[in-house]
C-alpha cells in the first residue's frame, strides 16, 4: 500500500527525480550523437527513484552486493515488510540497465532506437510506480519543491495556484517577486558585491552643477572665449545625461 508523502524533504527529492527525467527527455531530442547521453540520465532518474522509494517505504537494506535490478525484489511485500509494493517495469528497466552498461563500460553507442525505447520505458515506469509508492501522480510533482529557498518556493507555489484559479496577473506578480528576491540576493542589493553586480544603482539626476561651473569659469576668461567654454559645459552635461541613461538601462538589463 502506498505511503503518502508528508515531509518536504521527500517532496524535494521527488521533484529532483522529475527534474532529472525532464533533462533526459531534453537530451533525447537532440541530434545524434548528443542524444545518446540521455540513456545515462534516464538510468540515473530511475535509480534515484528506487533509492528514494526504499527510504520512503523503510525497506530492508539491499545488502553489500545489491544492485539496480535488486530493488524489485527488495521492495516486494513480505511477512517482514508489509509496506512493500510490487514495482512494474522490471523487464524494460533491465533492458535500459544493459544498454547503459554497454554504453558506459564498453563504449557501445546506444543508437536512436535505444534512446526512444529508454524514454518510453522510463516514462511508463515513473507514471505507473509513483502512485504505488508515494500516493501521488508523477506529473503532479511540483517542480517548485526543487527550490531550496523557502520563501521563494512558497511564492512559486502561490503563483501556480493563482494560475490554476485563472488569475494570471497575480501569478505573474508572485513570480516577479520571487525572481527579484533571489536575484537581489546574488547581486548584493545593487552594491556590486554579488556575481551579477554592476556597481551602485545609477539614477537619472539633472547635472546643473556642470553648467554652472563652466559659467563661472567663463566669467573669468576673455570675452571672446566665454561662449566656447559655456558650450563645452552644456555638451558635457548632455553627455553625462546620456551616459546615465545608458548605464541605468544596462544595469536593469
Amino acid at each position: 500500500m502506498a505511503r503518502p508523502v508528508v515531509d518536504t524533504r521527500t517532496m524535494s527529492r521527488l521533484a529532483f527525480v522529475r527534474l532529472l527525467y525532464l533533462q533526459a527527455a531534453d537530451q533525447s531530442r537532440r541530434p545524434e550523437p548528443l542524444s545518446f547521453t540521455s540513456v545515462l540520465t534516464y538510468h540515473d532518474t530511475v535509480e534515484q527513484f528506487l533509492i528514494l522509494a526504499a527510504e520512503h517505504l523503510h525497506a530492508p537494506p539491499l545488502g553489500r552486493d545489491g544492485g539496480f535490478m535488486d530493488y524489485w525484489s527488495a521492495l516486494r511485500p513480505s511477512r517482514s515488510f508489509a509496506d512493500g509494493v510490487e514495482l512494474s517495469g522490471k523487464i524494460a528497466m533491465g533492458r535500459l540497465n544493459e544498454v547503459r552498461r554497454v554504453f558506459k563500460h564498453a563504449g557501445g553507442l546506444p543508437g536512436s532506437e535505444a534512446v526512444q525505447d529508454a524514454g518510453a520505458a522510463v516514462a511508463a515506469f515513473l507514471e505507473d510506480n509513483t502512485p504505488r509508492v508515494f500516493a501521488i501522480e508523477f506529473n503532479s510533482i511540483d517542480m517548485a519543491d526543487v527550490v531550496p529557498q523557502e520563501h521563494a518556493r512558497a511564492q512559486l507555489k502561490a503563483a501556480a495556484a493563482a494560475e490554476s484559479a485563472g488569475d494570471r496577473m497575480e501569478a505573474m506578480a508572485q513570480l516577479a517577486e520571487a525572481f527579484t528576491e533571489l536575484f537581489s540576493a546574488r547581486v548584493g542589493r545593487g552594491l556590486g558585491s554579488g556575481a551579477y553586480g554592476f556597481g551602485r544603482t545609477v539614477t537619472r539626476q539633472p547635472f546643473l552643477g556642470v553648467g554652472a561651473m563652466f559659467n563661472t569659469i567663463a566669467s573669468s576668461v576673455h570675452q571672446n572665449q566665454r561662449r566656447g567654454v559655456a558650450a563645452i559645459g552644456e555638451k558635457l552635461g548632455q553627455h553625462i545625461d546620456q551616459l546615465t541613461e545608458a548605464v541605468g538601462a544596462m544595469q536593469r538589463g
